[in-house]
C-alpha cells in the first residue's frame, strides 16, 4: 500500500511536471519573437515552432504514460496476488484471520489504483495529449494551405507584371494590345485582387489561431 501511495504521489508530481513542461515547451517553441508572421519565412517559423512543441509534448506524454502504466501494474498485481493467496489458504482455519486482513489490504490497494485514475486524473488523461496533437496537426495543415495560397498569388503577380511590361513595350512602339490581350490583362488583374483579398483573410484567421494556439 505504501509503495502504491508513493507511486501515486510520484504520478501527481509527474502531472505537475507535465503542466510546467507544457508552459516551458510553449515558451521555447514560440521564442521571444511572438509577432505575427507576415511572409513565407514567418509561415516557416510558425511551422518550426509547432514541430518543436509537438516533440516536447510527445516526450512529456510518454513520460506520464510510462509512470501511469507502473501504477496500473501495481494495482493489477495486488488483485492477482490476493486471488492466488485466497485459493492457497482457503481451507486453513489458522490463517483465516491473516488471509482476511491480507485480502482487505490488497482490495484497498486495487481500489486506490482505480480511484487514482477515475477521480484524480480521469480515465482519459492521456487523451488530452492526443486532442492537443490533433489541434497541432490542424494548425500545421492551415499553415501549408496558407503557404500554397501565397505561392499562387506570387505566381499570378508575376504573370500580371509580365503582361503589364509587355503592354508598356507595345505602347512605346506605338502598338495597341488586341482585345483578347486587353481582356487577358484585365482578367488577370481582377483575379489577382480577389486572390489577395482571400489570402489576406486567410492570414488574419491563421494569425489569430496561431496566437490562441501558442
Amino acid at each position: 500500500m505504501k509503495a502504491l501511495r508513493q507511486a501515486a504521489s510520484r504520478l501527481g508530481e509527474m502531472a505537475a511536471s507535465v503542466a510546467s513542461g507544457i508552459e516551458q515547451a510553449a515558451h521555447s517553441a514560440t521564442g521571444s519573437g511572438q509577432g505575427k508572421p507576415s511572409d513565407v519565412d514567418g509561415l516557416d517559423e510558425s511551422r518550426s515552432r509547432i514541430h518543436s512543441l509537438r516533440q516536447a509534448m510527445n516526450g512529456l506524454k510518454q513520460a506520464l504514460h510510462n509512470h501511469a502504466k507502473q501504477v496500473v501494474m501495481m494495482s493489477q498485481s495486488a488483485s492477482s496476488l490476493s486471488s492466488e493467496w485466497s485459493g492457497l489458504y482457503a481451507s486453513s482455519t489458522a490463517r483465516s484471520q491473516s488471509l482476511s486482513t491480507f485480502m482487505s489490504v490488497q482490495s484497498s490497494i486495487e481500489s486506490f489504483g482505480v480511484r487514482l485514475f477515475k477521480d484524480e486524473f480521469g480515465w482519459d488523461v492521456l487523451s488530452v495529449f492526443d486532442e492537443w496533437d490533433r489541434e497541432a496537426s490542424k494548425m500545421a495543415a492551415d499553415i501549408d494551405k496558407t503557404e500554397k495560397a501565397r505561392a499562387q498569388v506570387q505566381a499570378l503577380e508575376e504573370k500580371v507584371r509580365s503582361l503589364r511590361a509587355s503592354k508598356e513595350r507595345r505602347v512605346k512602339r506605338g502598338e495597341q494590345l488586341t482585345p483578347k490581350e486587353e481582356q487577358q490583362l484585365e482578367g488577370s488583374e481582377q483575379m489577382l485582387d480577389k486572390y489577395n483579398i482571400a489570402l489576406s483573410n486567410m492570414r488574419l484567421n491563421l494569425d489569430k489561431n496561431l496566437t490562441h494556439f501558442f
